[in-house]
């Protein structure tokens, strides 16, 4: 797993510890100063937050990654890889699997016109071009399960 990705423990462990620290803030919000348990709730709060936010600040790049794999792209923005699969938005609003090519004239978009497979740590494909493809938006497509992951 590279570091851009998180474990399924690390997603728990983050839950978690957002689930706390709203918990604690929702028990803090609902006391007053006057509160005999106001310090001990204040402290409480202030702790569960310095920890999510610690988890938060080491787990960054991974979120990120992750918010960037999870959002469509206009093609105008960025393009992907040359010969990445990747999910296509298409002017006609019909989404499919498509990769950019090499062509005589610099690229195309090529569709799969049969089954993608995950092998050797890549999306691959069977390809057809045409210069037709109007392409607006596009995303990565997903990593398959780790193995042993249950479904």
């Amino acid at each position: 797993m590279d570091a851009q990705t998180l474990s399924a423990a690390e997603v728990a462990q983050g839950k978690a510890l957002l689930a706390t620290a709203t918990e604690t803030e929702q028990v803090f919000a609902q006391c007053s100063s006057q509160d005999s348990h106001y310090l001990r709730l204040l402290e409480n709060h202030c702790n569960a937050r310095r920890v999510l936010d610690t988890w938060l600040l080491n787990h960054a790049p991974a979120l990120i990654a992750a918010a960037e794999r999870e959002r469509w792209i206009p093609v105008e923005e960025r393009l992907p890889e040359m010969g990445k699969p990747v999910w296509a938005l298409m002017k006609s609003g019909s989404i499919g699997i498509f990769a950019r090519v090499d062509d005589d004239d610099g690229w195309l978009w090529a569709n799969s016109y049969g089954s993608a497979w995950f092998s050797d740590g890549k999306w691959q494909m069977d390809l057809e071009t045409d210069d037709d493809y109007e392409v607006v938006m596009w995303k990565d497509l997903p990593l398959p399960p780790a193995p042993g992951a249950q479904t």
